[in-house]
Formats: C-alpha cells, sequence, structure tokens
C-alpha cells in the first residue's frame, strides 16, 4: 500500500503564515480557556462529596438531577455509570452539611448543657470540615442524652451521641447526618417506589485538601516540563534546541 508516490515534495514552508496563525490561534484560545470558563476539576481538587448509588427501579438521569434540585443540590453533576442500569455517580461542591453559624450554634448549645453539671468543664469542641461528627472533650463524665438534648435543639440532625476512646478520657462523639447522607435520605423519599440502593461508594474530600492536591499536581507538571526542556536543550543539536523546547511548550498548551 502506497500513500505517497516517491519522489514527491510538498513545500510546507510556503504556507507557513497560514499555518503560524492557526497555530497561535489555538494556543491564544487554550490560554484563554484556562481563564474562562476555567478548567473542569473534579471532586478530588475542589473538594466536596461524590456518591454512586444505583436504584431500585427505572430512575432517569433527568429525574434524578430534578429531585436533587428540589432538595437544593441544583449544581450537583450527575453521570450515569457505562453498562450499569440505574447506576448514578452525583458529584456535589458541598462538603459540610453544616454552616459556619451552624457550628457555633453548636458550641454555645453543648456550653449551655454542660453549665449546669457541677465540676464538669468542656476542655475542646471539635467539628471536622465535614460536619458529619462533633468531637467534645470535658473534664468529667456528663450523660450522653445530656449533649444529645441541647443538640436537638438546634436544626442539626443528630443521630446518636456515644462515648469516645477510653472511659476516662470524658471524650464524647456526636454522630450527625452528613451531605450523603442527607442527599440519600432525600432521594429515598422521592423515589419511595424506586429507592436508593446502599451506595456503592461515597468519598469526601475537604476544600483544603482539594487545594492542596490541586497544587501539587500543577507543580509536579511544572517540574515535569521544566526538566524535559533541559533535556531537550542538552541533547538536542543547539541550532534545533530552541525549535523543540518551543514545539513542546505548543503541544503541551494546546
Amino acid at each position: 500500500m502506497e500513500f505517497f508516490k516517491p519522489g514527491l515534495v510538498i513545500d510546507f514552508m510556503r504556507h507557513r503564515r497560514v499555518y503560524m496563525g492557526i497555530s497561535f490561534t489555538l494556543v491564544a484560545l487554550s490560554i484563554i480557556s484556562l481563564v474562562y470558563p476555567g478548567p473542569n476539576y473534579g471532586t478530588d481538587f475542589l473538594g466536596g462529596t461524590e456518591i454512586q448509588v444505583s436504584f431500585q427501579g427505572d430512575v432517569s438521569s433527568t429525574e434524578l438531577r430534578g429531585a436533587l434540585a428540589e432538595m437544593g443540590y441544583g449544581s450537583a453533576d450527575v453521570v450515569e455509570v457505562v453498562e450499569r442500569d440505574n447506576e448514578y455517580i452525583i458529584r456535589t461542591g458541598e462538603f459540610s452539611a453544616i454552616s459556619e453559624e451552624q457550628k457555633t450554634q453548636i458550641r454555645e448549645a453543648i456550653t449551655a448543657a454542660v453549665a449546669g453539671v457541677d465540676g464538669v468543664e468542656i476542655s475542646r469542641v471539635r467539628i471536622p470540615d465535614g460536619g458529619d461528627k462533633v468531637r467534645i472533650q470535658l473534664t468529667g463524665d456528663v450523660e450522653p442524652s445530656l449533649l444529645q438534648d441541647a443538640l436537638g435543639t438546634l436544626d442539626v440532625n443528630v443521630l446518636r451521641v456515644t462515648h469516645f476512646g477510653n472511659p476516662g478520657s470524658h471524650t464524647y462523639e456526636a454522630q450527625l447526618t452528613g451531605v450523603a447522607e442527607a442527599m440519600l435520605g432525600g432521594l429515598a423519599e422521592h423515589f419511595a417506589e424506586r429507592p436508593p440502593n446502599t451506595p456503592e461508594r461515597i468519598e469526601r474530600v475537604g476544600p483544603r485538601a482539594g487545594a492542596q492536591l490541586r497544587d501539587a499536581a500543577v507543580k509536579s507538571l511544572l517540574y515535569a516540563i521544566m526538566f524535559i526542556m533541559v533535556y531537550v536543550a542538552f541533547r538536542f543539536d543547539l541550532r534545533f534546541a530552541p525549535g523543540g523546547v518551543i514545539a513542546m511548550a505548543h503541544d503541551a498548551i494546546i
């Protein structure tokens, strides 16, 4: 099979201005796309919650998006799982089920509840970024129901309050409903006759962890390009090295 006849000469340089114009245009569009609309980062880099779940009946992606919008997750992404009927991956940028104001209210409610117990003070109240638990460390023992009743007066869903760690640590943990649990509970109510099954996986990435991963990925890419440029500069003849470096940067940007 012969694609080009022997002796065929194609004068590419005659149209170099056209090719250079197309190349510069593509590079400019690529650089602009980094700013607007910007990179389409995943949950690992942006932070948020990702759920892979199937349903016990036919549920279309349109129905699922509509249900999520009614629940207040209108910006959530819904992706169908290939070769699996009625199974979806749901991504939302929301990571914490409670706001900063609610975190303040939780601390105030616990402080007020413990204030009525003689000889017991609060050592520390820790609320992780996910907002699905509250870790309470005291100087003495109290009944878990006291803490659960105090949290029950707030607009948060408390599953249970239990002792945490060694009995002598006077530490308690309140389990709250997280973003994933709240979303699955809402879907179970909306699709009562076709409820979701137990999720295949739930992934939570905090904003700070996502930012660290994103920065590390960008740095790794820049370091890789830099070392490749150094290699090309030494490996190629000095007359061709600049062209090789420019071509590599050109392809990487596009």
